[in-house]
């Protein structure tokens, strides 16, 4: 009996903190929607945009807690973003005048975890000065022959030797959705147009 009160109580006094977490997101989601590149009315978390990595934006990356995200970026933007049309808890974190939009699995609770970080901007760069609106043919020499796939219309490329990170590519000029479709299916990546560019870089575990 003891053992179910002491339990009882546990659960009261982590309520709130629940309630909190939850009550952060904005209630009105199609209001509140972040978009990648989109800027915030947020203070920057850094002065600068931090070097892109395989596996992390400066001090983000996936796997981090809703606190750790926090800790670093105290004011961070909370927003919803829609994946396949269903949003999701995402916050945008403001990097010199790039912005992050960090992806959430929930609000509160141990699964208030990032699983994917977003990019946009031509500002945030690889050491390799590889981003948002690079051709693949600078990918192609700096990384190798990308892997590449498709979903929900859009093309991705990712590359053995970035594991982690993977690019959404700007549309093919004249393709339309079964071309694209199509063309991963009975193509290789040697054949994809060079001057394509990069879109939004995403990082995830």
């Amino acid at each position: 009996m003891r053992s179910l009160f002491s339990r009882l109580l546990l659960g009261l006094a982590l309520f709130p903190l629940r309630t909190s977490a939850q009550s952060r997101w904005p209630a009105d989601q199609d209001a509140n929607q972040l978009v990648p590149g989109k800027a915030v009315p947020a203070p920057p978390c850094r002065a600068s945009a931090p070097i892109l990595t395989s596996d992390s934006l400066g001090p983000l990356h996936p796997g981090m807690s809703l606190e750790a995200v926090l800790r670093v970026c105290p004011r961070a933007h909370f927003g919803w973003h829609r994946e396949e049309g269903i949003p999701e808890p995402a916050l945008a974190i403001p990097l010199g005048r790039s912005v992050a939009l960090a992806m959430l699995q929930d609000t509160a609770g141990p699964k208030a975890i990032v699983y994917r970080i977003l990019v946009a901007d031509t500002g945030v760069r690889t050491k390799e000065g590889i981003g948002p609106g690079s051709r693949l043919r600078s990918m192609t020499a700096a990384w190798g022959l990308p892997k590449m796939g498709a979903a929900e219309c859009a093309l991705y490329v990712w590359f053995d030797t970035q594991p982690h990170l993977s690019w959404i590519m700007q549309f093919p000029p004249n393709w339309d959705c079964s071309r694209l479709e199509s063309f991963v299916a009975d193509s290789n990546s040697a054949r994809l147009p060079p001057d394509l560019r990069a879109g939004i870089g995403i990082l995830a575990k």
